[in-house]
């Protein structure tokens, strides 16, 4: 009397995985059968494959999985590999047409997963555990053998013999065995005495081509093989169709590699990509939890759940999870870029421009960066140099062909991923303002936008400090801009009795020009004293690094300050090493030298009276 049940195999791999539904004969799975019954077994599951085209050969295989309408015949991969069309001729000798476009080739094995469609009822093959196949342990092996001189028309046959030896070779075979075969029984089962699939049959030591009885020395791959491999090999399939935007033919390969896997890393890491392109951000965020609970190695799931994280709003846990891809893999350029948005959306923008310019300088020709530098830009408000950096994005498009399928579906998802000659978000640009302004254009800065000083007549909202804003027309070189931050920061230091971070202050009070189209600038300050760098965009040129430093007998009714600018000996684009205040004198750290006026003193005293603090809450 058949069941139909679902099953657990000793592996922890549901028999609900090779099939909607599957009929078990219980008595068979107690205790041994005999050969009769064994072959039996072996006449319902083992299929004959033949080719169409001239040249084309003929091999076997099983019924091992079905998903409605649909069957999955698991075969030798070298029994398809002429191409051109094929059949499948099913147990009761119906034949179905192979669609090539689906076969499945397994990576690094001989194995291919091969559909056909029919509304007949057909057996599904039981898999064992080769696991515990053991040397001296009696097998059996079906298939189609090509007809020869006496045997005239295909007949289906089953063997019997003994695994004689257990040695990985090449493609994955593993199993050695005495049974005899033909050539056309490459593909069919290998079975146990319970009738349970425990192998692959596909090739002998020396030539697959024999027409003659081949004995002692034949070899398959183990079915565990299969069962590891089969998600993956879905999961690849269903990266290509993401790359092709056919989201819903990538989810249906991401839903079958979990039928022979459950606990695939891989499959659920394509499906969290699969919803994230489709902007089903919460079913994303499910998918690559699940993704990093099977491998929390795994760098390209940490990516997809932050930013799923970042678009349901939650930039701080989507930087955690950036943090976390960024450490399993330090060149991972889009998970700077990603991080930086994020870090853009909490208003962190030093950091933002950091990982922003990381982004790029991993990635310089492709897109991600400046699609990433484009949605920064946009949040603060910056829609001209948003725009310019998306029609660089654009111009880079071409190299899109070489991004992979969850680069490209995760760009879908942010809605940047249009087809070629189109830019991705760009906006048109607005008149400019004739209101007057007092401050210079906006520029590159890392807190470049800050409100304005003079009214307008229709007051606007304040805008953020914003990082990498748009370029400047003219600007100095870094060397001179650090001079005059410096300057700058020495007279802010006198007046106020205390440095300030804050490079818009600077620029405003003292109409600083800096050339932010080529340079990132920031501050680090002390009680003691400021530091501020000139990063180059180019890694082809130099990075500047400036100080200023109270002296030993500075207070605040003499704040009496020294400086110094350093430039690095190497062209570099990571933030220099700090300068150090030794014995009265600023000095340039291993690495750097000094450049340009050295030991600049300031801060003799002044009328503070005639000079009134310039508070930042001005600003």
């Amino acid at each position: 009397m058949e069941h139909h049940m679902t099953i657990r195999f000793k592996y922890g791999i549901s028999a609900a995985l090779i099939g909607a539904t599957i009929a078990i004969v219980q008595t068979q799975n107690a205790v041994a059968q005999t050969a009769e019954q064994v072959n039996k077994i072996a006449e319902q599951i083992t299929v004959l494959i033949e080719g169409q085209g001239q040249g084309q050969g003929q091999g076997s295989g099983i019924i091992i999985a079905r998903e409605g309408s649909t069957y999955y015949v698991l075969t030798a991969k070298h029994v398809m590999a002429g191409g051109g069309e094929s059949k499948i001729v099913a147990p009761d000798r119906t034949s179905y047409r192979v669609d090539s476009n689906n076969i499945i080739l397994l990576p690094g094995v001989d194995l291919a997963i091969v559909p056909f469609v029919s509304d007949r009822i057909y057996e599904i093959a039981q898999l064992g555990d080769s696991k515990t196949a053991t040397v001296g342990e009696q097998i059996y092996v079906s298939g189609w053998p090509k007809p020869g001189e006496t045997i005239t028309r295909q007949i289906r046959q089953m063997t019997a013999g003994q695994i004689s030896a257990r040695e990985r070779v090449n493609d994955g075979y593993e199993l050695i065995y005495t049974n005899p075969t033909r050539q056309g029984m490459s593909g069919g089962p290998i079975l146990d005495i319970r009738g349970r699939v425990i192998g692959i049959h596909g090739r002998t030591e020396g030539s697959t081509e024999d027409t003659i009885t081949k004995a002692w020395v034949n070899l398959g791959i183990p079915i565990n093989t299969f069962v590891e491999l089969a998600p993956k090999a879905y999961a690849e399939q269903g990266k290509e169709k993401l790359k092709r935007q056919n989201y819903q033919g990538a989810i249906a390969d991401f839903s079958q590699g979990l039928r022979f896997n459950q606990n695939s890393a891989d499959v659920f890491n394509g499906l969290a990509y699969a919803n994230f392109a489709q902007k089903n951000y919460r079913a994303a965020l499910e998918n690559a939890i699940k993704a990093i609970q099977n491998n929390p190695q795994l760098a390209e799931a940490h990516r997809v759940r932050g930013a799923s994280n970042a678009q349901l709003g939650n930039h701080k846990e989507a930087i955690a999870d950036f943090d976390r891809a960024i450490q399993i893999n330090s060149s991972f350029a889009d998970a700077y870029g990603l991080r930086g948005v994020s870090r853009a959306q909490i208003k962190d923008y030093i950091g933002a421009n950091a990982d922003i310019a990381q982004a790029i300088r991993l990635a310089p020709n492709s897109s991600v960066g400046y699609n990433r530098r484009s949605e920064v830009r946009r949040i603060v408000g910056d829609s001209e140099g948003a725009n310019e950096d998306a029609q660089k994005a654009a111009s880079l498009d071409g190299a899109s062909e070489n991004e992979d399928g969850f680069q490209m579906a995760l760009n879908s998802g942010l809605g940047i991923s249009l087809p070629r000659n189109q830019i991705a978000r760009v906006e048109p640009q607005q008149p400019p303002r004739t209101v007057p302004q007092t401050r210079p254009a906006p520029n590159n800065s890392l807190e470049a936008k800050q409100p304005r000083a003079t009214p307008a007549p229709k007051p606007e909202p304040r805008s953020q400090p914003a990082p990498q804003a748009v370029r400047q027309a003219t600007s100095p070189g870094a060397e001179s801009a650090l001079q005059a931050l410096i300057r700058a920061q020495q007279t802010f230091r006198t007046r106020n009795g205390a440095f300030t971070g804050t490079i818009s202050l600077l620029q405003r009070s003292f109409n600083i020009q800096l050339p932010m189209a080529k340079f990132n600038f920031a501050i680090h300050t002390t009680t003691r004293g400021a530091y501020h760098y000139a990063i180059p965009l180019n890694p082809n040129q130099k990075a500047y690094v400036g100080a200023v430093f109270l002296t030993e007998t500075a207070n605040n009714n003499n704040p009496v300050t020294v400086s110094i600018v350093c430039e690095t000996d190497e062209a570099s684009n990571i933030r220099p090493p700090d300068p150090l205040y030794v014995q009265g004198q600023p000095i340039c750290r291993p690495g750097t030298s000094p450049v340009g006026a050295r030991n600049m003193q300031s801060g003799t005293p002044e009328s503070l009276i005639n000079n009134p603090p310039v508070s930042e809450r001005e600003w």
